[in-house]
């Protein structure tokens, strides 16, 4: 082989050792992007017709502070409504087709309610109620940015919800069901919970008084709301709320109603009030051999119309990427070629 000849042979070692290099670090750049797209939590969006119009508003929504959820958080842009006269922000919630002026308007009527500052009239209870209804409606949207939009407007309206929440505890439709259960565990104080133990005595629908009953059980659920500033009420007034209205209630429904499917359920709820879920979230640990990282479980529930465990709350799945080839290996396979191919020209030209 001529002097040229391994030159040629050297630089094209070289070239091809330095394509490959570059090659496997945009891989590298590559994935680490796609797992941090996939760890980001589902952001919701908004119902129906306004989907689009949410999506389109996204480039405009600040970003969120770490661990908070984009359609959670009080948003910064647009005008603040917080100075506006109720009837105008129950018109704009309504009717506007701005998703985050949906949202602040949400978030100032259950504000003001929580501070006890909110007055309605006939016609804007009736415009609020049939706002609230349709979000229940759209918790079983087949989109999830949907079921989350509709979750969080929920909890931004907070207990003015709550009677809708309530009447939606015997809905045919599961999904809706659990959205309503979830939702009022998390606005539990004594007046919601002996709303519902009224509704259980005076209701004759069966399916009503599953839900209900299951509903009370839940009310020592550890939960963490999706919008801020929504408190739950601890776990010790909790706990005292179960021991002074719930668990007596439970007692007496248990011996005066012999329907074996209630009697199921009723036992299922004293042991949840006695044992509470926990389903915060948790924190991924306990690495896996395999590179993957398992996170905390979290228990199932058990359905109200079936008395069967529910889906389990879901839980992001993290995962570590594997890689044979990690930046330093690159650069020294790298540095290899590029002194083989500086050995070879030194010993053609007599150098070595």
């Amino acid at each position: 082989m001529t002097n040229r000849s391994v030159i040629a042979v050297s630089i094209f070692i070289l070239v091809a050792a330095l394509f490959f290099a570059l090659t496997l670090l945009a891989q590298s750049d590559e994935s680490t992007n796609r797992q941090k797209t996939n760890a980001m939590p589902s952001e919701g969006a908004s119902p129906g017709n306004q989907t689009q119009a949410l999506r389109e508003s996204a480039a405009d929504v600040p970003k969120p502070d770490r661990h908070e959820s984009a359609f959670s958080r009080p948003e910064d842009r647009g005008e603040d409504l917080s100075k506006l006269e109720t009837k105008e922000i129950v018109r704009r919630l309504s009717t506007s087709e701005d998703t985050v002026e949906q949202r602040k308007a949400a978030k100032v009527l259950g504000d003001r309610a929580i501070k006890g500052t909110l007055r309605l009239e006939d016609a804007e209870q009736e415009t609020l109620r049939e706002y609230i209804h349709s979000q229940i409606a759209l918790t079983a949207s087949t989109q999830g940015e949907g079921r989350e939009e509709a979750v969080s407007q929920i909890q931004r309206l907070w207990r003015l919800a709550a009677p809708s929440l309530i009447d939606s505890l015997g809905h045919e439709n599961p999904t809706v069901q659990e959205a309503a259960i979830k939702n009022l565990c998390m606005m539990r104080n004594e007046q919601l919970v002996k709303d519902i133990i009224t509704r259980v005595k005076t209701s004759d629908d069966s399916a009503f008084q599953y839900g209900a009953v299951f509903a009370l059980g839940m009310m020592r659920e550890k939960r963490k709301p999706l919008v801020p500033d929504r408190v739950i009420l601890d776990d010790q007034r909790s706990k005292a709320l179960a021991d002074k209205v719930i668990t007596p209630f439970l007692i007496r429904l248990q011996a005066a109603n012999p329907d074996p499917k209630m009697q199921k359920i009723i036992t299922n709820a004293r042991e949840f009030l006695a044992s509470p879920l926990d389903t915060t979230p948790k924190r991924v640990t306990e690495p896996l051999p395999n590179g993957e990282i398992k996170p905390t479980s979290s228990p199932s529930q058990i359905s109200p119309s079936t008395a069967q465990p529910m889906s389990s709350v879901s839980q992001p799945r993290a995962t570590t990427e594997l890689r044979s080839w990690q930046p330093l290996h690159i650069l020294i396979g790298v540095g290899a070629a590029i002194a083989v191919t500086l050995a070879l020209v030194m010993r053609i030209y007599g150098r070595y």
